[in-house]
């Protein structure tokens, strides 16, 4: 098929297909797509990790997701140490992965289309690789909380879908996601700071 007229869709659908054969490495997942492998696995990753609470691997799925950023940006082939390359996703994990990416992305397909593409585009791609990696960078924070992937992973899929689609509109969003959630870590890191403080004062 002609990469031109290859779809997220399609992606999704071959991954589809690998899943039923058992489980998936990450080096699979990589290699078993071309052209955009690096920005539609960005998507899928993080439609996963929106909506389904994968608990465990969010340093491993954060270096994959480093990988895949300077792939996307800088159009590098995409480079995994060993250790990561041979990770296996257990097969209902990763048809758990592929299913919530395919029914959403048929949801939203339709609103995704190639505008302000400047956005995407020489300079701006950078800033939104640094965006990303931003993002990312929440996303691999050892929070306590259940679904605290869910906000970083929410920036993730803006960013990563407005690369994908060349949709600059999207890629903003991204951008304000993002540093909405750093003002929020921010925020929430000073009351936690301020109330340790205030609990060791009255502990001495």
């Amino acid at each position: 098929m002609d990469d031109s007229n290859h779809t997220l869709g399609d992606d999704i659908k071959t991954l589809a297909a690998l899943a039923e054969q058992g489980p998936l490495t990450f080096v699979q997942l990589t290699s078993s797509l071309k052209g955009r492998a690096a920005e539609s696995i960005l998507v899928i990753l993080s439609f996963a990790f929106l909506l389904i609470p994968i608990p465990g691997v969010s340093t491993v799925s954060s270096i994959v997701f480093v990988a895949l950023t300077v792939s996307a940006v800088f159009g590098l082939p995409i480079w995994l140490p060993g250790s990561v390359r041979s990770r296996q996703i257990s097969q209902p994990t990763a048809k758990s992965i592929i299913a919530t990416a395919d029914r959403n992305w048929a949801r939203i397909a339709r609103l995704v289309r190639p505008r302000m593409t400047f956005l995407v585009s020489g300079p701006f791609r950078w800033l939104a690789g640094f965006s990303l990696l931003l993002a990312i960078f929440a996303f691999a924070l050892p929070i306590p909380i259940p679904f605290n992937n869910s906000p970083p992973a929410f920036c993730i899929l803006l960013l990563s879908i407005g690369l994908l689609g060349r949709d600059g509109l999207l890629t903003l969003f991204g951008h304000l996601a993002t540093i909405i959630l750093w003002i929020a870590l921010f925020m929430a890191g000073n009351f936690l700071w301020e109330l340790a403080q205030k609990v060791f004062e009255k502990l001495g």
